[in-house]
């Protein structure tokens, strides 16, 4: 009988050890999200500017708080633009939320599109872009070495590979 208390006190004691060592982990993963959260912060810091992808005629301000701007031919877009840590460096994401403009007052069957434009004023709304393609530019940002190379546009159909120049 007293063989079987210690084994059963034994078996109760290891099974409170591990458990709290899985308290322990989890408290020690805490920081480290907040760590990699940190890090994207600063990496959204280093990437707020100007940058020219000049092969395509595409230049794009980034803000502070992630959301970024460009003009390209008869439209004007704006997003937000997304990090996330890969080895060292980050995959950005500009992924596009608004359009307006000219071009962008026409819908696919070329149908004028009410909420794009106020006649009284003679001005272009900013309307929603199409959830489907708002994936616009994906690409690699070195927070380091202070590069963004862009490997796709209009999500993974084109391979681009391309550099971006920082303008400011």
């Amino acid at each position: 009988m007293k063989k079987l208390l210690i084994i059963g006190l034994t078996i109760f004691a290891l099974l409170v050890l591990s458990a709290c060592n899985d308290n322990s982990e989890t408290q020690n993963n805490a920081p480290n999200q907040n760590e990699a959260q940190a890090n994207v912060s600063t990496a959204m810091e280093s990437l707020v500017g100007a940058w020219d992808l000049v092969n395509a005629g595409i230049l794009i301000i980034v803000h502070a708080d992630g959301t970024w701007e460009t003009s390209w031919g008869d439209i004007e877009y704006r997003g937000n633009t997304k990090l996330t840590q890969d080895n060292g460096d980050y995959i950005a994401e500009f992924i596009i939320l608004e359009q307006r403009g000219p071009g962008a007052m026409y819908d696919s069957d070329g149908n004028i599109r009410p909420e794009a434009f106020n006649v009284e004023t003679n001005e272009h709304y900013w309307i929603p872009y199409p959830d489907e393609y708002s994936s616009w530019l994906v690409g690699i940002f070195s927070a380091d070495h202070d590069r963004l190379v862009i490997e796709s546009v209009w999500g993974a159909g084109f391979d681009y590979e391309q550099e971006m120049e920082r303008v400011w």
